[in-house]
């Protein structure tokens, strides 16, 4: 005591207890810790708002284990790891796993599943259950499918794009193109989201289309939350677009659903049936490569090219980010090219008599 090494017994018993504690949970099983982690963690990361019923579906479906399914179910991208020890979690295993996703093709899914991966190694080196994070693959996060974005480089090929379409399904297409909205808000939209002004004719001005609301269906649940970055907004419609919009409010009113299911009203328009009939479309337009939410990059550029500010750009997409509203700019055709330049060159000036 006098030398100042002694220690209470109780104070020993408790530091031995949690290093006791700590040896046993280095030996946890990755899908075990990777378990826990997720319920200790029900919020996104960057906005700290609750989980979507799709985003917890999908961080389920990664860490599937497998046969979960059944005898032959490989498990998610992540199965190979789970049953490791933590500490058998190695930068080379983490990186032939991300190697082999990527081999299979499903680019875009390695890239998530390894973005989920880092953050739970990297609480686990935080507690101290590894000596290191594993997980230091170079652009792990960054690998994406490479598809294409094709969207109409021009109102022609747009209004083709549309004359293929069901008329069922045409105020979709527009809603899509026009209103810049994604799938999901799309399919929600009800007869009193959309308030039409009309001219002293008669005619249609404009409508103004309120998106409030986004359906989720998993596993045939229907979930009904707010918008993607909770973007709540109002978008004015002019032209066509909003002729054809307001004829399809006609003969509804109230909570009455835009887009309903084919065989339950009250349910929203199923993905896989305008897909069937948007696929026709798009092929028989010559466009086999615009799938519908490359429309929604369709309404960025068209509304980039009236002279749009990128914050008013960001707040009709409903995006958070300037670099996310940049990515749905794209080029135009030869013939609006041209029309950008001739406005953008300098005049001859007239001599003076």
């Amino acid at each position: 005591m006098s030398g100042g090494s002694w220690e209470h017994p109780d104070i020993v018993a408790e530091r031995e207890a949690q290093e006791a504690e700590r040896r046993e949970r280095r030996d946890i099983m990755l899908g075990a810790y990777a378990t826990e982690w997720a319920e200790r963690h029900p919020n996104n990361r960057r906005t700290g708002r609750p989980l979507s019923p799709k985003s917890v579906h999908e961080r389920t479906r990664m860490l599937r284990q497998a046969g979960t399914k059944g005898p032959n179910d490989p498990g998610g991208p992540l199965s190979e790891l789970l049953d490791l020890k933590l500490g058998e979690v190695t930068t080379a295993r983490v990186a032939a796993c991300h190697a082999a996703g990527i081999e299979t093709g499903k680019r875009t899914q390695t890239s998530r599943a390894y973005e989920l991966l880092e953050p739970i190694m990297k609480e686990a080196l935080a507690e101290g259950l590894i000596d290191v994070n594993p997980c230091v693959v170079v652009g792990g996060k960054s690998q994406r499918t490479g598809i294409e974005i094709a969207p109409p480089r021009s109102d022609a090929e747009f209004e083709k794009l549309l004359e293929e379409m069901p008329d069922e399904y045409k105020a979709l297409v527009v809603v899509f193109a026009a209103a810049a909205c994604r799938f999901g808000e799309a399919v929600d939209l009800r007869a009193d989201d959309i308030t039409a002004l009309r001219d002293w004719e008669g005619e249609i001005e404009y409508v103004a289309v309120t998106i409030d609301s986004q359906v989720q269906i998993i596993d045939g649940i229907v979930h009904q939350i707010l918008p993607k970055a909770e973007s709540v907004r109002s978008v004015i419609v002019s032209g066509e677009d909003a002729e054809i919009i307001a004829e399809r409010v006609e003969g509804r009113t109230g909570r009455e659903r835009l887009f309903p299911a084919r065989t339950d009203p009250s349910r929203p328009l199923s993905r896989s049936t305008f897909d069937r009939h948007y696929d026709r479309a798009r092929k028989a337009a010559g466009m086999p490569n615009t799938r519908p939410y490359d429309l929604r990059h369709f309404a960025g550029t068209r509304y980039a090219q009236t002279g749009a500010t990128l914050k008013e750009i960001m707040a009709r997409l409903g995006h958070s980010s300037p670099s996310a509203a940049l990515r749905y700019q794209h080029d135009a055709d030869e013939a609006r090219r041209i029309e950008l330049a001739t406005k953008a060159g300098r005049k001859r000036r007239m001599n003076k008599v």
